[in-house]
Formats: C-alpha cells, sequence, structure tokens
C-alpha cells in the first residue's frame, strides 16, 4: 500500500497537470487541518518520557539540518558551479523531508506514539528554514527576503499552534470528550494514505533527472552523511527506544519536495533542486523494507 500510493500519485500527475492542482488542495489539508489534528491528539497522549527529552529532540532536530548545510558549505568551497547551482544544492541538503515521508513510516513501523517527536522535528524544520533560507537566497541568488514575512510563517506554521493548544490543553488538565478523542484518532490513518498520495503527486509534477550527476553531492550528504553522524550522536546519549528510531528515520529522509519551491522564490536553481529531490526520493524507497532492521 505505501507504494502503491506513491505511485498512484506519481502516475496521475503524469497524465494531467490538473492533478497537480489537486495536490496542491490536497497539501494544505495535510498541513492545515488533518496534520495539527494528529499532532493535537498524540501531544494530548504523550508519554512523559518524550517531554523529558523534549530540548534534546529539538537539539538533534536542528543538528540533523545544519549538518548538512555545514558539510554541503564545506564541499562546495571550491565548487565551479555557477552561484545559483551552489546555492540550490546547499538549500537541498540542509531542508529534510520532516512530514510527509516520515509520518506514514512512523505510523506503520513505530506507531502514533512517535507522532510528537515528529511534529518536533517539524516545527524545528520550518523555523531554520525561514532562518537560513533568506540567507542563502541573498548569498546565492541575489534575492532579499522579508523576515518579518519568515517569522509571520513560522509563527502561523498550523502543526506549531496544534503543539501550543495542546501546551495549553495539557497545562489546565483539559480533558477531550470520548467521542472527540475517537474521531482526532482517525486522522493518524487517513494522514498516512493522503500523505503518500502528496508524494507521489509532487515527486511526478516536478521530476527532474537534469544534472543527476551534480545532485548525488547532496544527497551523500542529506541521506548518508548526516543520518551516520546522527545515529552515532544517538548512540552516544542513549535517548529513550520511540525517539532514538523516529529520528533516526527522519535523519534519513531525502530533500523535501517544497524545496524545489522555496528554491525558486529564492532564485536558486529549482531545476537543479528537482533533481536532488527526485532522485533522492527514488534512491529512498528501495531502502524502506529494510528499515524495519535499521530502526529494530
Amino acid at each position: 500500500m505505501f507504494y502503491f500510493l506513491i505511485l498512484a500519485g506519481y502516475l496521475l500527475s503524469r497524465v494531467s497537470q490538473k492533478v497537480f492542482t489537486f495536490g496542491k488542495l490536497l497539501n494544505s489539508l495535510l498541513i492545515n487541518l488533518l496534520l495539527p489534528l494528529l499532532v493535537l491528539y498524540t501531544l494530548l497522549n504523550v508519554s512523559g518520557q518524550i517531554l523529558a527529552e523534549f530540548f534534546a529532540i529539538i537539539g538533534l532536530a536542528v543538528l540533523a539540518h545544519l549538518l548538512g548545510a555545514g558539510i554541503m558549505l564545506l564541499r562546495l568551497r571550491k565548487s565551479k558551479l555557477e552561484r545559483r547551482a551552489q546555492g540550490a544544492l546547499l538549500l537541498s541538503a540542509a531542508y529534510i523531508n520532516s512530514i510527509f515521508l516520515p509520518i506514514p513510516l512512523v505510523l506503520i513501523l513505530i506507531g502514533p506514539e512517535g507522532i510528537p517527536i515528529v511534529a518536533l522535528f517539524s516545527v524545528v524544520q520550518v523555523t531554520l528554514l525561514a532562518l537560513i533560507g533568506p540567507v542563502i537566497g541573498s548569498a546565492y541568488g541575489g534575492k532579499k527576503s522579508s523576515w518579518r514575512s519568515a517569522a509571520r510563517s513560522v509563527l502561523l506554521f498550523p502543526p506549531l499552534l496544534a503543539v501550543f493548544l495542546a501546551v495549553v490543553l495539557m497545562t489546565f488538565g483539559i480533558v477531550l470528550p470520548t467521542v472527540l478523542a475517537s474521531g482526532l484518532s482517525l486522522s493518524g490513518t487517513l494522514t498516512t494514505y493522503l500523505a503518500l498520495l502528496e508524494v507521489g503527486i509532487s515527486v511526478g509534477h516536478r521530476f527532474s533527472l537534469v544534472d543527476a550527476r551534480t545532485a548525488l553531492d547532496a544527497i551523500l550528504v542529506r541521506q548518508l552523511i548526516v543520518p551516520a553522524i546522527i545515529v552515532a550522536v544517538l548512540l552516544f546519549i542513549g535517548l529513550s527506544e520511540i525517539t532514538t528510531k523516529v529520528l533516526i528515520l527522519e535523519a534519513m529522509m531525502p530533500s523535501a519536495v517544497t524545496t524545489v519551491v522555496y528554491a525558486a522564490g529564492l532564485n536558486l536553481d529549482s531545476e537543479l533542486t528537482a533533481t536532488v529531490v527526485t532522485v533522492g526520493t527514488l534512491l529512498l524507497l528501495p531502502v524502506i523494507p529494510f528499515l524495519w532492521l535499521i530502526i529494530g
């Protein structure tokens, strides 16, 4: 089912461009409604262990993103690529697919108790993108971005608002009615199926294999070097089993599909970014059957 939904979304997007309009609506539904509901439900049922590891999760999420950017920056020091292409690789190495692939994988392999960690990871992702995205755009694309607009997009990020609401409810000891809690619990299954369909539609719409050899450099950093470092850190600090598994999965994810949109907005090479996303996602898919062994 995992592969079928991605393939179905991909094939639909290749058959008709109108499907991309549906994909945008689907993305909006997931980000603005289903994901916040899932985050709210899981946070209200979160274990004390995850709450105790809150700052460690935030720190490792920051590390996973900044490592990608830092290592890629070192690799580009003597690069002869044009600046827009360098900026695209830098953004792709830093910006992780932290929602649409991890949520289905976490629900399948670990369970809903891992979703709060995904939520925290995605909030860190959006915040860092708002902070370092304009810097990369200015340095490599000559694009000046509004910090006020970036800050507003972070503060109004629906999953973050769901986190705030959950904190308020927990602080005042408010318990959701059984009927409402049961309804929210269904958001996990629905989010899983629709997120996979959205991945297929988005990759299909932005499918690109232009300069795949250059793209492999960012993929190597994003999906091999960074995960290896994160695994080493996790083994050293010894977090709980669920937190460790979710963070390993997150670190292994390819560049987010929406990186292409951000690259275009920052005047970077969006076509090269699309290639990083396409090839990175395709390289991850054969690994998925073995993830159980990797995180087991």
